[in-house]
């Protein structure tokens, strides 16, 4: 059997490296991401500025946040149940819709996802959007740069469609990505910290199942018992708060 050449492992790491994508540059990556930022800036401007927001009977934009925000209000005035009701949820949507015919929505998120949208329940609809989506997309945006710093990160996040797609339904795609980055970042060098912010994402229940058998799988046993400890606080809380009909209305949406 032929002897392969020895080689070092910086030398066989460079190789593997420059094997992957020879012509993906950090400086071509800050490129592609200007270019694409700024295109995706334009448009999503143009439909900000074409919406109801700043022209009445122009279409409304951010859609999804506007249920949240509805949504949270109602939970505010003491009727959480009534987010599960799918006929009054598009009754309370027609004044943010600004449209006269009911709309058809559903509220699938449990009970104690109005905890984390509460502190912006209070304030307008444009002005509580722009603070949600602003605070979640510093927590993406961060949790992606704490594991990749680099000038080129920011711009690829920049560049990224899947944030101005976000920001443009006004979902809460920021704040379940960030969650995720912060709990893998944390993982190792914090697990009390990791199994909170693995526990927060439990909003999606989804997530809440899946992550659990990751950490099982890979051991990571105080990172589990802080996430577990984290969701029966939400629910424990959520019971005292809205009570056991808002989460038997849950478990029927």
């Amino acid at each position: 059997m032929p002897c392969l050449p020895s080689t070092t492992s910086d030398e066989s790491a460079g190789v593997r490296q420059g094997d992957r994508i020879p012509w993906l540059t950090a400086r071509r990556v800050s490129l592609y991401g200007a270019v694409f930022g700024l295109f995706f800036l334009i448009l999503y401007g143009r439909e900000l500025y074409g919406s109801r927001w700043f022209h009445p009977g122009g279409k409304p934009l951010f859609l999804d946040y506007g249920v949240f925000w509805t949504m949270v209000r109602l939970a505010a005035q003491g009727q959480a149940k009534s987010a599960y009701l799918a006929d009054l949820v598009g009754q309370h949507l027609v004044g943010f819709l600004d449209q006269r015919e009911s709309v058809t929505f559903g509220w699938f998120y449990p009970p104690y996802f109005f905890f984390y949208l509460y502190p912006f329940s209070g304030l307008t609809a444009l002005v509580s959007y722009g603070c949600f989506m602003g605070l979640s997309a510093a927590l993406f945006c961060s949790g992606i740069y704490v594991t990749w710093p680099s000038r080129a990160t920011l711009w690829a996040l920049f560049g990224f469609s899947g944030l101005w797609l976000n920001l443009n339904f006004g979902q809460n795609g920021f704040l379940t990505a960030g969650l995720v980055a912060w709990g893998l970042y944390w993982l190792e060098k914090k697990p009390i910290l990791a199994g909170i912010a693995l526990g927060l994402l439990s909003f999606k229940p989804q997530l809440g199942v899946l992550f659990p058998l990751v950490l099982v799988a890979g051991r990571e046993w105080r990172c589990l018992i802080s996430a577990t400890v984290t969701v029966c606080f939400l629910v424990l809380t959520s019971l005292l708060v809205y009570g056991t009909e808002a989460w038997m209305a849950w478990a029927q949406a």
